[in-house]
């Protein structure tokens, strides 16, 4: 219902793996919710002990291996969730925080969109910190490449041909 009236959510959550007390039907409807909400984003992580707290003495400890398998599928999974999302915005105009250089290409920059999508595009140094109108174009992994076609300064967009060579 949220998706059919607010175009392009995003929806990102955090799981924790591998708690005292996580069975495999546990974690099996921990694995289908995420499929059937279809989260844009994940962040996983796995639970370890820390002496002194209530569930580090906890009998029904999850073995390390098991924690890491289950940490795997939910990574793989967020993975493939993540790139459908972003795939879903080519074609789209959207608002970019621009960050700094995107590391290992030359001229290429990065920021996030608005619903948290990391992309990157040619651009220069005085592109950081503005909110820049970006074309996304085609996914690379989990990531949006695209263009930028604009500034926003004072909430309105000014369209600029910035990088006509590109």
């Amino acid at each position: 219902m949220l998706r059919e009236n607010i175009p392009g959510l995003g929806l990102s959550t955090d799981i924790m793996v591998g708690f005292p007390g996580e069975t495999s039907e546990y974690f099996d409807n921990t694995y289908q919710f995420v499929k059937k909400i279809a989260f844009s984003r994940l962040h996983v992580f796995r639970y370890s002990p820390r002496q002194g707290t209530p569930a580090a003495d906890f009998v029904d400890q999850v073995e390390p291996p098991v924690k890491e398998e289950r940490s795997h599928r939910l990574i793989e999974i967020g993975n493939k969730l993540a790139a459908g999302f972003a795939a879903s915005l080519i074609g789209q105009d959207l608002e970019v925080l621009v960050e700094r250089l995107f590391e290992g290409e030359k001229n290429y920059y990065e920021g996030f969109t608005d619903n948290y999508v990391r992309s990157v595009f040619p651009g220069d140094e005085e592109l950081c910190g503005e909110i820049a109108v970006f074309r996304a174009e085609k996914v690379r992994g989990t990531i949006l490449e695209g263009k930028v076609i604009g500034l926003r300064h004072n909430f309105q967009v000014i369209q600029q041909d910035l990088f006509s060579c590109c």
